[in-house]
């Protein structure tokens, strides 16, 4: 059984920006705007290895729900069975805001990936 989180192979060339959005849309932020938010930590990363390229702000994020998927047992890793259509998962990545729209913590959630 693996102890850390599923991670995808990285890239060919990977990221080192993060794209910022609108709050609660996921849209992209208008030109304008994006320079009065290019705090660090306004930035959302759209993959893992984005994310890790910022470690100091979503390692904790992932790593915090992995042990509590792994601590409800939500799954369990097994050999698929030959020929079987094994969906892939992916995390996603967002900020949580107080009610004054500051940023307190930075969220992380490992989805299936439902498309194909």
């Amino acid at each position: 059984m693996h102890n850390n989180p599923p991670t995808a192979q990285p890239p060919a060339t990977p990221q080192c920006s993060a794209h910022l959005t609108v709050m609660g849309t996921g849209a992209p932020m208008p030109e304008m705007t994006m320079l009065l938010t290019t705090l660090p930590d306004s930035q959302v990363p759209w993959s893992y290895w984005e994310a890790m390229t910022c470690p100091d702000l979503w390692k904790q994020a992932t790593e915090t729900k992995w042990d509590v998927l792994r601590e409800r047992e939500v799954f369990k890793l097994v050999d698929g069975p030959p020929g079987a259509h094994v969906i892939d998962s992916m995390w996603v990545f967002t900020n949580k805001y107080d009610t004054d729209g500051k940023i307190i913590r930075c969220k992380a959630c490992l989805v299936a990936k439902g498309y194909t």
